[in-house]
């Protein structure tokens, strides 16, 4: 983060946006609302293709969905479209290449319950499990602060009965063909693997909207939304040991004041400085979705990431791990 960005404003801001996104019944959807209870709001579904345990919720007698929560804070690290040709070198697997983001609260009380809620959340999965256990999970971090971090890879392997069902990149995803390259017949991008892009816009009844949004317009200090799901998957090499993973499912530009405001601190800075004699020796060196959240509205935005799971009875087996 800039020398220049205003730490404490933004942890400030961070606080303000994460009480008002908890107000009313769309607090069931926002992770820090699960810091000391978690209920009976919860359960766990396993899927086939691919194989793995997500967090669910109950709707109905019958009805199961993959629970989509929320959370709000600063990037502090992000990797998000577009790929670019010039960002891929020769030791990047299709296998491997996925869009992320760290958010943190800069010690802010209410992302501390976030990230609580985060631990909570996998001893729950951990305890709901038929097979195995979950290994221990700590969050991430950015200098002295706790953080969290999402990520989606970019494909999935396609299984022999052909399950994966492959879907077009976004806009502004592939700009340079190197995903549709790369992932050839073997590698699928699919519904799972798509993330949402979002600003948030303020409309005449101070009601907030969500617009589409360019996703290499993000940069770190940005305050943001994330949506995300749960998901434990089976470590490779480890007899039932899972871990469990927070997959990236849409981001919304919240408030990019702080750090705009930081980047034109630094342009003053940088014309105040005497300019430098030019040196022959030395050269110079040159990265789901919403509709309006009506009070009775208890979905996830126009996304609809809380989506209808395949569900299978049968127990998952010990061969193969979920390939994001």
């Amino acid at each position: 983060m800039d020398v220049l960005y205003n730490i404490e404003a933004a942890r400030m801001s961070i606080g303000k946006l994460m009480r008002d996104r908890a107000e009313g019944k769309i607090s069931s959807v926002q992770l820090a609302s699960y810091d000391k209870d978690i209920g009976d709001h919860f359960t766990m579904v396993k899927t086939i293709a691919p194989k793995s345990m997500w967090l669910a919720r109950k709707e109905g007698d019958a009805d199961v969905k993959e629970v989509v929560l929320r959370v709000q804070g600063a990037i502090c690290h992000h990797q998000l479209p577009p790929v670019l040709g010039s960002r891929i070198t020769a030791n990047n697997e299709a296998r491997f290449m996925k869009q992320s983001i760290r958010l943190t609260g800069f010690g802010c009380k209410q992302f501390q319950q976030a990230v609580n809620s985060a631990a909570n959340l996998v001893a729950f999965m951990g305890q709901n499990m038929d097979d195995g256990s979950i290994e221990q999970w700590a969050p991430v971090r950015f200098q002295a602060w706790p953080a969290l971090e999402f990520s989606n890879r970019y494909f999935v392997h396609q299984n022999t009965e052909g399950d994966m069902v492959p879907v077009a990149y976004s806009e502004n995803m592939d700009p340079d063909g190197v995903l549709a390259e790369m992932a050839g017949e073997d590698w699928v991008h699919t519904a799972d693997n798509q993330v949402s892009f979002y600003k948030r816009d303020a409309v005449s009844d101070e009601k907030p909207r969500f617009v589409p949004f360019d996703p290499s317009m993000f940069k770190k200090g940005d305050l943001v939304e994330v949506q995300f799901s749960m998901v434990a998957v089976k470590q490779r090499g480890k007899d039932e040991q899972h871990n469990v993973r927070l997959i990236l499912r849409a981001v919304a530009m919240l408030d990019d004041k702080l750090s705009k405001d930081a980047i034109n601190k630094q342009t003053v800075v940088g014309s105040s400085l005497p300019t430098a004699p030019p040196t022959p020796s030395k050269s110079l060196k040159r990265s789901v979705g919403y509709m309006h959240d009506e009070d009775d509205d208890q979905d996830l935005g126009n996304t609809k990431r809380m989506r209808e799971l395949s569900i299978s009875d049968t127990r998952m087996d010990d061969e193969g791990a979920l390939k994001q």
